[in-house]
C-alpha cells in the first residue's frame, strides 16, 4: 500500500527550501567558502587547433608542427614547434633563425645560426636553394659552420617536397661541410643523410 504525504507537509518542506524573497542578505566570509569556489580562475582551456606559441596571435589562428634542429654539445637534435600555418620553406627557415623558445625542455640547446641571418629559400623539383649574405659564414667558426649548415639542411629536408639543399652566398654557389667534416663541391646538393651521423635523440 502506498503512503501519501499530506499536501500541507509538502508545502511546508518546499517553503523551507526556497530562497527568501525578502529580508537582508548575509555576507559569507571567504574563509567559509568550501572547495576553493571563491578562487580566481587562472587558466582557460584552449582547443588544440588554436593553441598558440605566440600570445599576440588572434584566437582561431591555426598552426602546424615543424621539425627544427638545434645543437646539443657538438651534435644536432630535433625540436618540434607549432608554427603559424601555412608554413613554406622560407617560413621554416625563419622559425629556425628565431632560435629557441624559452622552455625547460630546451635546456642545454643552442643554435649556431645568427638571429641576423638574411637568406631566402627557393624550392624547385625537390631542391631547396638557400641564398644567404656573406656575413652568414664569416661570423661563424669552422666548427659552427658545419653545425649551422647541418641545422638548415636537416630542418629544410624534414619538410614535405624537399630532398636536397644547395647553398649560395651573395648569388654564388659555395662549398659546405658535411656531417663527416668533408666538403661538398660548389653548388653540389646535400641531403638529410649527409648529417645523420651527428644527430642525437632523433
Amino acid at each position: 500500500m502506498r503512503r501519501h504525504v499530506p499536501i500541507a507537509l509538502c508545502c511546508l518542506l518546499l517553503t523551507a527550501c526556497s530562497v527568501p524573497n525578502s529580508g537582508a542578505f548575509e555576507t559569507i566570509s571567504t574563509d567559509e567558502i568550501p572547495f576553493d569556489l571563491g578562487a580566481a580562475q587562472t587558466t582557460v582551456p584552449q582547443s588544440p587547433t588554436t593553441t598558440s606559441p605566440q600570445s599576440s596571435d588572434p584566437p582561431g589562428t591555426e598552426y602546424e608542427q615543424v621539425d627544427l634542429y638545434f645543437i646539443r654539445n657538438s651534435s644536432i637534435t630535433k625540436v618540434q614547434r607549432l608554427v603559424k600555418s601555412p608554413v613554406d620553406a622560407n617560413g621554416t627557415l625563419t622559425a629556425l633563425t628565431e632560435g629557441l623558445i624559452d622552455d625547460a625542455n630546451n635546456d642545454g640547446l643552442r643554435s649556431a645560426i645568427p638571429s641576423t641571418l638574411q637568406a631566402s629559400v627557393n624550392v624547385d623539383r625537390g631542391v631547396a636553394t638557400v641564398n644567404a649574405t656573406r656575413t652568414f659564414l664569416n661570423s661563424l667558426s669552422a666548427g659552427d659552420q658545419r653545425l649551422a649548415i647541418a641545422q638548415i639542411v636537416l630542418t629544410l629536408t624534414s619538410r614535405p617536397g624537399i630532398g636536397q639543399v644547395v647553398f649560395y652566398v651573395d648569388g654564388r654557389a659555395i662549398v659546405v661541410p658535411r656531417g663527416r667534416g668533408d666538403l661538398s663541391s660548389a653548388g653540389e646538393p646535400v641531403t638529410f643523410d649527409d648529417y645523420t651521423n651527428i644527430i642525437v635523440g632523433d
